[in-house]
Parts: C-alpha cells; structure tokens; sequence
C-alpha cells in the first residue's frame, strides 16, 4: 500500500492547518477545523477531517504512522476517525489479530466511549486510547460538550495552542467552577504563554475575533470556523 504514500521530507517539527470547520446542519461532516502537526518523530492530527486519508496521501504521510486527537464529537470536529480506522482494518485485514496496529487516539475516556455509543462498535477493537504526551497541555473547555483545547510545545521553545471550540467568555469569579476548571476555560493554568493562538471564532458558543484578539494580543493569531 505504501505507493499510495511515497514519502515526503518534512521538517522535524511543524504545525500545519487543514481545513475551516463549518458548524451548520447542513454542511456538518464536511468541513472540519482539524490541524497536522510533527513532534518527536510523530505525527498527530487533530480533529481529522472526512478527506484525511487524501490529505496524508497528499504529503506522504503513512496513516499508520499517524496518532488522532479528537478534541469532542461534532460532526465539524470528528469525521475522519471513522475513515481511519476503517482503512487501518482494511489495510490489515489478513495480518492475524495480534499483529494488528491500532489507530491510537487522544483522547478523554469518556469521549472515546460516547463515540462508541454514538457511532456503533464497530470500529472499537481496531481503537486505541492513548495518553498525552508531556509536550501537550491540555484544558477543559465551556463548549456544548465535553471539549479541550490543545497546547503544544514544540523544541523550539515554541508554543501552539488550539483553542478548540469554546464561547470565548472567561468564567466569572462568582461561578460555582472548580478553581482548576476555571483556569483551563481561561488558559491561565497554561505553563507558557502561547506564541501562536489558532482559535474558533464565530457567533453564540464561539468567540468572536474582537474577544481573541483581546485575550491573546501578545501572540500571532490565526482563525477558523
């Protein structure tokens, strides 16, 4: 199968946008807000999109060298782990069970079992929770659902923060929120400062660009949704 992924030279580290989510019903599934990036050797994809098998094919990425972070289930955000996992079990269909390589995913235990429950279990033998890594922080976010952003320090000192899906309002000192919650809804509880924020905007349960810009005004940023 590997002609269909010839092999690319790619920076040690990198961080590489994919696509602008689209929320509306009648477009979900097929815009998603997801992002590739490289570090350590690895190459991790958050929130893959339904085309990720052609945009790995495209930079010569081999799937199974790929790790899933799946930031929530929205069908903006969560498209592509069914496609992966489909063509893991595909690609090794005749290799006995305990040779199998899992598609490892990133991400809350409970997401990974509400995906199971909303998608069918299918796909849950060729699945495999992972943990983060220690160059990833991540934070709970005020989102409809359970949702987290995703912060990456990269060798360089570096430091990329995915906000994910959130409303973009900082959570009033009076709220009945755990202090260590509260800080990750406003990214305080971060150890760096981000140097590049890529963040959701929109109306309602997003922010708007005037609310990012505020917040994050030392750092370069980048907007989806």
């Amino acid at each position: 199968y590997l002609h269909q992924f010839k092999q690319k030279r790619h920076p040690a580290e990198f961080f590489m946008i994919l696509g602008s989510g689209d929320g509306k019903k009648n477009t979900i599934g097929q815009y998603s807000s997801s992002a590739l990036f490289r570090r350590n050797g690895n190459y991790f994809v958050i929130d893959p999109p339904a085309e990720i098998l052609s945009i790995l094919g495209r930079q010569g990425i081999d799937p199974l060298r790929v790790n899933v972070i799946l930031t929530h289930l929205h069908g903006d955000h969560d498209p592509g782990v069914a496609r992966l996992a489909a063509w893991f079990e595909d690609i090794q269909a005749d290799l006995p069970h305990e040779q199998r390589q899992a598609l490892p995913v990133l991400t809350h235990p409970v997401t990974l079992h509400n995906y199971f429950y909303r998608h069918g279990s299918r796909f849950q033998p060729g699945i495999a929770l992972h943990p983060f890594p220690t160059f990833i922080e991540t934070g709970w976010t005020d989102h409809m659902n359970l949702t987290f952003s995703v912060a990456v320090r990269f060798r360089s000192g570096r430091q990329v923060l995915w906000t994910g899906d959130r409303s973009g309002k900082d959570i009033p000192d009076n709220a009945p929120v755990p202090q260590h919650i509260r800080e990750q809804i406003n990214f305080s509880h971060l150890r760096k400062s981000p140097d590049v924020v890529i963040a959701d905007v929109g109306g309602g349960i997003h922010p708007s660009i005037a609310e990012v810009d505020q917040k994050f005004s030392s750092a370069r940023r980048v907007y989806v949704h």
